[in-house]
């Protein structure tokens, strides 16, 4: 085995997405099997197609083409969500010069588990700072009516919604009314009506 073929097995065993393009011609001139399995294409629809084509289905250079701002000496990091995998990825690009020719080489790493995670998590924690405001507000305010309205509003504006409703049940004449609502400036109220 020589050098050239170990180094390919090496990268073919990395888990991340690894391709090398020709900046002059923007050819793919390698793609590791993790990112062929990713895009779901061969090495017949990759290797010698522009990248545009090959990995993004475009028809021109991408717009969010790194090729200008690369340089030898440090990787350029940047992240993208692919919306035809519904992925986010993490890519880091370098320039790599090889006697009178440039390459693109990219390393990208699947982070959409993590972006998911810290966007449930903020979640989370911004629903248990409305509860907390919620419970401050009912706490502090004596007239039920104006605790009522402000936490409608605090819910309302939380979740940027038009309206905020509370409805009671009247058990006597199996009915239901519209008793509280908060609202947007420019949105009419229902109160009387509902």
């Amino acid at each position: 085995m020589d050098y050239k073929e170990l180094c390919c097995k090496i990268i073919d065993s990395h888990d991340g997405l690894v391709y090398v393009t020709d900046m002059e011609t923007n050819e793919v001139i390698f793609a590791n099997k993790k990112l062929l399995q990713v895009i779901g294409k061969n090495k017949a629809e990759v290797f010698g197609k522009p990248c545009y084509q090959a990995l993004q289905d475009k028809e021109c250079p991408c717009e969010f083409c790194t090729n200008s701002i690369l340089s030898e000496n440090k990787y350029y990091d940047w992240e993208i969500f692919r919306e035809d995998m519904q992925r986010y990825f993490v890519l880091h690009d370098k320039l790599l010069i090889l006697g009178d020719r440039k390459f693109r080489v990219e390393v990208g790493t699947d982070i959409t588990d993590q972006v998911l995670e810290k966007r449930e998590i903020k979640n989370k924690l911004n629903m248990e700072k409305t509860l907390i405001k919620c419970i401050d507000t009912l706490n502090h305010e004596n007239d039920v009516n104006k605790a009522i309205n402000e936490l409608l509003k605090i819910v309302g504006e939380t979740y940027d919604g038009d309206r905020a409703y509370i409805f009671e049940r009247c058990e006597a004449d199996n009915t239901v009314s519209n008793t509280y609502e908060w609202c947007k400036k420019e949105i009419v109220q229902q109160l009387d009506s509902l």
